[in-house]
């Protein structure tokens, strides 16, 4: 009996973070309300696309405990793009309480801005370098080619991907790039080769007279060169959902990366 009961405990704990049932957060005179983890105010996604999204992140969150939500809203209101993603993440307080493990995919069609804004649990994982690369590479590019849907899915699929144990490979994709040795030398070393080549030219014409001098000897030409160093461097270079919850008492956004098209 004991056991059975321990189980059932065990169950309630795990069934308990999806918050399906608590009620939303109401809107406010700027921001929408939180009615679900896809909200689509400015009404670009079908019903279809919206399903399909609340679905993936409800099931990542029961997996990992992790809370991302997709918005879309119909005007900043003037703000900047982090500001506002800023204060809607705060207001909605997405991601446990202590842990903070929120993330907000936000598209604001009329200002043509985007923004992953990460809770301080998540910014170690979903880097700000990791949400820029998402951004360029999975978003803007079908935004640019009004797929919004597309763009808004590809973006939570990287997120979750990032977030399910596919850190280190996103993370490898925006590391510097460091060129090979031999071409770092050539990049860098080409003003050591010059001295060489302009020494061993001055060396071997030693002693050829080339005027005679006033006293009948010869004189011998000289010559100085300069020549500044160079130095090289590389770098490297979504209306509401068919369920309903409330934030979960997370803190701020701790990072993220924004992007435009």
């Amino acid at each position: 009996m004991r056991q059975v009961l321990a189980t059932l405990a065990i169950l309630c704990a795990l069934i308990a973070p999806t918050r399906a049932q608590w009620p939303a957060i109401p809107a406010t005179s700027e921001l929408p309300a939180l009615t679900g983890r896809v909200v689509d105010e400015a009404n670009e996604l079908d019903a279809a696309t919206r399903e399909a999204l609340r679905q993936k992140l409800a099931a990542h969150e029961a997996k990992t405990g992790n809370q991302i939500v997709v918005a879309t809203v119909k005007s900043l209101n003037g703000s900047s793009v982090e500001d506002y993603a800023n204060r809607l993440f705060r207001r909605w307080q997405l991601g446990l309480r202590g842990t903070n493990n929120g993330v907000l995919l936000l598209h604001a069609p009329a200002e043509r801005k985007i923004r992953i804004e990460v809770g301080y649990g998540l910014e170690g994982t979903l880097t700000d370098a990791i949400g820029k690369y998402i951004i360029q590479n999975a978003i803007t590019p079908r935004f640019k080619a009004n797929d919004f849907a597309g763009g808004l899915t590809r973006g939570v699929d990287d997120i979750i991907k990032v977030l399910d144990g596919g850190a280190e490979e996103f993370k490898q994709r925006v590391a510097p790039r460091i060129p090979p040795a031999w071409l770092r030398l050539a990049e860098e070393g080409w003003p050591l080769l010059f001295f060489l080549a302009f020494g061993i030219i001055g060396y071997m014409s030693r002693g050829r007279p080339s005027r005679r001098s006033r006293r009948g000897g010869f004189a011998y030409a000289s010559s100085s060169d300069s020549w500044s160093g160079s130095s090289s461097s590389w770098g490297s270079s979504d209306s509401g959902s068919s369920d309903s919850f409330s934030g979960g008492g997370g803190d701020s956004g701790g990072g993220g990366a924004s992007g435009d098209y």
